[in-house]
């Protein structure tokens, strides 16, 4: 099998043992395929090409039909807005929050077209029952039926401090797929917290807390650059990185690379002050259980936060 293509490994670094994996046996010629498939291609793309675009693909209980054609086109257009518009890396989770109809299947495959993975959960739910669900999966997006955006901003703002939450207005044709039709950048200044961005009938709700004038000395826990972190005031840091280092007993906990100011100490009780300052913020599962400091943090040329240059470190020998 070959390595993930992941940028953000929190689902594979959460795979049991590889002795517990089933063995798949081929024993057809029809089941082979390349190291590496993008599912979509493979549920959308592909019976696209075979069938015709104009055959039956969706009917909903209230009699509309849907054609291959139509939610393909749909996902094309969706997934460039999740990676080119919202930053998506692979890896990232996406949380899927609507009823079931034909904008939540091009929402789903939209997702993993763009290499992300969809949490999916089902309209039936209470308010508050998916809150474990995010918890667990670190969602870095939101796509929201409007009906149930309350609720969804809830979660992030009880338990998703990074939840970037993209709504739409059901499945009506007019709102995010005129949005992404065009695929209009929101500007910068709309991606502040509590903004509301309205381009058509779209609405983001942006849950970045590091903002563009925000005074130094905030530590942002994040999972490869969107999961679910949390960014808080902490003394005398200057900035930092968060990403999921592997562990012997706990399968994985949260590595956090922090750069102090220069007349600060890097040691054992002021890590110790950053993770008590931040179990007292954020829920338990996020604080950084190994804190490691630096002088900087590894960016590029154009000062993106290189996250896999982190995850190289703590996946190396001690």
């Amino acid at each position: 099998m070959a390595a993930s293509g992941y940028t953000d490994t929190l689902a594979p670094d959460h795979l049991p043992p590889v002795g517990q994996w089933p063995q798949p046996e081929f024993t057809a010629e029809l089941p082979q395929y390349p190291d590496r498939l993008n599912a979509a291609v493979g549920l959308i793309d592909r019976p696209t090409a075979a069938f015709g675009p104009d055959r039956p693909a969706l009917r909903t209980p209230e009699g509309d039909v849907r054609t291959y054609g139509e939610p393909q086109q749909r996902v094309k257009q969706v997934a460039p807005v999740l990676t080119e518009d919202l930053g998506l890396v692979p890896g990232n989770r996406v949380l899927v929050r609507s009823p079931g109809n034909p904008w939540t299947v091009a929402a789903w495959l939209g997702v993993l077209k763009a290499g992300g993975t969809a949490v999916t959960t089902m309209a039936a739910l209470r308010a508050g029952e998916p809150t474990p669900v995010v918890e667990k999966t670190r969602p870095a997006i939101a796509l929201v039926d409007h009906r149930l955006l309350d609720e969804v901003i809830t979660l992030r703002d009880t338990v998703a401090p990074d939840l970037v939450i993209v709504a739409y207005c059901g499945d009506a044709a007019g709102d995010l797929s005129r949005r992404v039709a065009r695929q209009e950048r929101a500007p910068a200044a709309s991606r502040r917290p509590g903004r509301v961005h309205r381009a058509g009938r779209l609405h983001l709700r942006s849950g970045h807390v590091r903002r563009p004038h925000a005074p130094r000395g905030r530590l942002r826990l994040s999972d490869g650059g969107g999961g679910a972190g949390a960014a808080r005031r902490v003394p005398d840091v200057v900035e930092s990185a968060v990403v999921v280092a592997p562990d012997p007993h706990r399968g994985s906990v949260v590595c956090a690379f922090v750069v102090l100011r220069d007349e600060m100490v890097g040691d054992s009780a002021k890590a110790r002050e950053i993770q008590d300052h931040v179990k007292q913020r954020i829920a338990p599962y996020g604080y950084p259980r190994d804190v490691r400091f630096t002088s900087s943090l590894p960016r590029n040329p154009s000062g993106k936060l290189q996250h896999f240059k982190l995850r190289k470190i703590v996946k190396e020998p001690a």
